[in-house]
């Protein structure tokens, strides 16, 4: 659409889940804000603990930077800036650090099954 706004959804943050849990929970946000870990560990219900490259490349089976939002190896929790919405579309990670894809936030949400959160801080 002509004036479509564009902004990238691509800044994901991985969360390593504590000993026991069975899964990477990824929160992407804006550009510009961050992951507020208490807020997300809040909405997680559970601790959370910065993911490294390894655990996220055998959880999604993609590097960082390059983290698709959906066709990951392994099941992913994933939370949803309710920020992102306001924009007609926004870019995501497609498989490298070096391709994104657009996609309007509302079929982002749809086809993710993400939980629309409040976990940034801004």
């Amino acid at each position: 659409a002509h004036g479509a706004q564009n902004h990238s959804a691509h800044e994901h943050h991985h969360h390593e889940p504590p000993a026991g849990a069975t899964n990477l929970v990824t929160c992407p946000v804006m550009p510009g804000n961050r992951v507020d870990p208490a807020r997300a560990a809040a909405v997680a219900g559970q601790a959370l603990g910065k993911a490294d490259a390894a655990l996220i490349r055998a959880e999604t089976g993609f590097a960082i930077g390059g983290v698709a939002p959906l066709g990951h190896l392994k099941p992913v929790t994933a939370y949803f800036d309710p920020r992102l919405s306001d924009f007609d579309r926004v870019w995501a990670a497609a498989g490298t650090p070096r391709h994104i894809f657009a996609i309007a936030p509302d079929r982002l949400l749809a086809i993710t099954g993400a939980v629309v959160a409040d976990f940034s801080g801004r």
